[in-house]
C-alpha cells in the first residue's frame, strides 16, 4: 500500500514498518490457510485487526495531509500578504524619504525668501524713515514759506495802506480885504469853490492813478493771499 505522505513525514516509518508486517502476515495466512489450525485462524483474525487498524492510519493520514495542506496554502497567503505588506511599506518609506528630501529643500528656499524679506523689510523701512524725514523738511521748509509769504503780504498790505491813505493838501490862507463881520462869516461857513475844487483834483489824482511798483506789489500780495 502507497501513501503520499512527504519524505520528511515521522510516521513514513512506521507505516512501511506496518505495511512489511502485513505483508508477512498475509502471506503467512496464505501458508496457513492450506492447513487450518488455531494458530492460523489467531494469525488471521490479528491481519483483520491490522487491516482495520492500518485503515484507520490511512485515514488519519489523510486528514493530516489536508489539513497540512490547508495549512500550508494559508501561511502561502500569510507570507504573500506579508510581502504585499513589505512592498507597502518600502514604498511608503520612499515616499517619505522624497517628502523628507522635498521639506529640506522646501526649507533651505523658505530660508533664502525670509532672508530676502527681511532685506526688503529693512530697505523699506529705510525708504520709509526717509521719505518722513523728506516730507517732515518739506512741510517745515512750506511753513517757514508760508510764514513768509504771510509777513511779506502783511507788509504788502501796511504799505498799501500807507500809500492809499490820502494826502492832506496845505491850506492856503487866502488874504482878503477887510469886510464886513457878516462877509467873513459867510466865507468861514463856506469856502471858496476855487479850493473845493483843488482838494477834489488833488484827491482825484492819487486815487485813479496807480505807479508799476505799486501794481506790482498788489499782484503779489493777492498771489501771496491765495498761497496762503
Amino acid at each position: 500500500m502507497k501513501t503520499e505522505a512527504p519524505l520528511d513525514d515521522p510516521m513514513d516509518g512506521a507505516i512501511s514498518a506496518l505495511a512489511l508486517a502485513l505483508d508477512q502476515a498475509k502471506r503467512a495466512l496464505v501458508e496457513v490457510r492450506k492447513e487450518p489450525s488455531p494458530a492460523s485462524i489467531a494469525l488471521a483474525a490479528k491481519c483483520v485487526a491490522l487491516e482495520a487498524k492500518v485503515t484507520s492510519l490511512e485515514t488519519q493520514i489523510t486528514a493530516l495531509e489536508d489539513a497540512t495542506k490547508t495549512h500550508l496554502q494559508t501561511l502561502a497567503e500569510e507570507r504573500a500578504q506579508r510581502t504585499a505588506a513589505d512592498t507597502r511599506c518600502a514604498n511608503l518609506q520612499s515616499e517619505v524619504e522624497e517628502e523628507r528630501v522635498a521639506l529640506e529643500k522646501g526649507q533651505r528656499h523658505l530660508k533664502v525668501a525670509q532672508k530676502e524679506f527681511e532685506t526688503k523689510m529693512k530697505k523699506l523701512q529705510d525708504d520709509q524713515a526717509l521719505l518722513k524725514a523728506t516730507q517732515a523738511k518739506l512741510i517745515a521748509d512750506k511753513r517757514a514759506a508760508v510764514t513768509n509769504l504771510k509777513r511779506s503780504a502783511g507788509e504788502m498790505e501796511a504799505e498799501l495802506e500807507e500809500e492809499e491813505r490820502p494826502i492832506q493838501p496845505p491850506v492856503k490862507v487866502a488874504r482878503t480885504t477887510p469886510k464886513s463881520t457878516v462877509a467873513t462869516n459867510a466865507e468861514s461857513k463856506n469856502p471858496p469853490i476855487a479850493s473845493l475844487l483843488a482838494r477834489i483834483r488833488a484827491n482825484s489824482h492819487y486815487s485813479f492813478q496807480s505807479s508799476p511798483s505799486r501794481i506790482n506789489r498788489e499782484r503779489t500780495l493777492v498771489t501771496a493771499r491765495r498761497t496762503c
